[in-house]
């Protein structure tokens, strides 16, 4: 092979090499700022779930406050009607023992179905509230694992069409 053409091919394997590093140092830009877009994403979506978990944890404390703020007034209306209903029977106390040990019974019945009552809705906001916690680690599980995989792939068949241009321009040589 005379000379001309061995200087001439290797200044084009020169310029070629020259833009082969160019084109993986743009690539490295191109991840280096898509891992940035991805960690500031993430962190953006940690904050969303922190405020939703956070939200949803106010919620939560305020319908069980307020569960317990309806329960008192029940329970305090029932000791109300509780107490009226005593001064009847104190009244009419004529009536003999057996009657009104049945009224005294019925009275402690009442008072314990409003018991179950508040048991069942502090058990339901209970069950609320394992159920926002359920769904703040769902949250938080899709964000830390879509976003990688979807970028690595995205970055990988970009590397591979620059990888297959080269290929075939050394092949045409």
């Amino acid at each position: 092979m005379p000379k001309k053409e061995k200087e001439k091919n290797k200044i084009t394997l020169e310029k070629l090499a020259v833009i082969m590093a160019d084109g993986f140092n743009k690539i490295k830009k191109e991840i280096d700022k898509r891992f940035k877009q991805v960690d500031k994403d993430m962190a953006s979506g940690f904050a969303q779930a922190k405020k939703e978990r956070e939200d949803g944890f106010a919620q939560a404390k305020k319908e069980r406050e307020d569960g317990f703020a309806q329960a008192k007034k029940e329970r305090e209306d029932g000791f109300a009607q509780a107490k009226k209903e005593r001064i009847g029977i104190a009244k009419s106390a004529k009536e003999d023992n057996e009657s009104l040990a049945v009224m005294v019974r019925q009275g402690f019945d009442e008072v314990n179905d409003r018991i179950t009552l508040l048991e069942r809705a502090q058990q339901e906001t209970n069950d609320r509230l394992e159920v926002a916690k359920g769904e703040r680690e769902e949250i938080k599980l899709r964000l830390t694992s879509v976003a990688h995989r979807f970028e690595f792939n995205f970055l990988e068949k970009r590397v591979q069409k620059v990888e297959d241009i080269v290929l075939q321009k050394q092949k045409k040589k």
